[in-house]
């Protein structure tokens, strides 16, 4: 009995560790279809990153079997969803607006629970993304932020924070000093990157468009001071 039992225990013990480098495999093979999709997205090629993230959203959901409640594993998700609504954004709003509402739910659930500082990071910045497509840039900075502050050298959520603040300043709110200092921070944590290094020209181009925006701004309102008093429209709503 007692050898019957030892070859029991051996045999459990080899299938849990082939379990385990099944779900290494597995996960490794979802972080290169994702990372495929993701520059699927960025070259506008919105039908085969649509495939892509729906075999990997298989892939993940039949890992998730197996390892219920798996922060790592739920974190990638929650990324899935993101792309999703990216996939989905132009094509069809409704349906991007419940990748995103979804991945919202599922971040802050994360959130609630105790993470590793790495999981944690990745769970906040997922948050800060969801914010981010949902055009609330307050909190999608405050999110962004957060993260980079858990993990100084997370190349992707010092680019999920100036896209933030990029927004921001899109909706006339602009903070320059702030995107210059993030975008010196993702210039040197996204070296040697493959998806973030080969579009920091993108990222140069949108800090200088802010700035000639800013100084487009400025000149009108001098020239406005020229003409004429700038109204004073907070005085006037007291005085009302």
């Amino acid at each position: 009995l007692d050898e019957t039992a030892k070859i029991a225990a051996g045999s459990l013990l080899w299938l849990d560790a082939q379990a385990g480098r099944l779900t290494t495999l597995l996960q490794t093979q979802c972080d290169h279809r994702q990372l495929e999709a993701l520059q699927l997205l960025q070259r506008g090629e919105l039908d085969q990153a649509s495939e892509v993230l729906s075999e990997t959203f298989e892939l993940l959901m039949t890992l998730l079997e197996f390892n219920p409640g798996d922060a790592d594993l739920e974190v990638r998700l929650g990324y899935l969803y993101k792309d999703l609504a990216q996939v989905f954004e132009t094509s069809d709003p409704a349906r991007a607006r419940r990748h995103v509402q979804t991945g919202l739910q599922l971040f802050e659930g994360l959130l609630s629970r105790r993470l590793t500082t790495d999981v944690e990071a990745s769970a906040v910045n997922g948050l800060g993304n969801m914010y981010l497509m949902s055009g609330e840039y307050e909190q999608a900075i405050a999110n962004c932020r957060r993260a980079t502050q858990l993990m100084p050298e997370y190349a992707n959520a010092w680019a999920d924070l100036f896209l933030a603040y990029a927004g921001q300043a899109e909706s006339g709110q602009a903070d320059l000093d702030a995107m210059r200092e993030v975008l010196h921070h993702l210039k040197a944590t996204a070296q040697g990157d493959a998806l973030l290094e080969p579009i920091l020209p993108e990222y140069q181009r949108m800090f200088d468009d802010a700035v000639a925006t800013m100084k487009l701004d400025e000149k009108q309102r001098k020239r406005w001071g020229k003409d004429e008093p700038i109204p004073d429209v907070a005085a006037q709503a007291r005085a009302g």
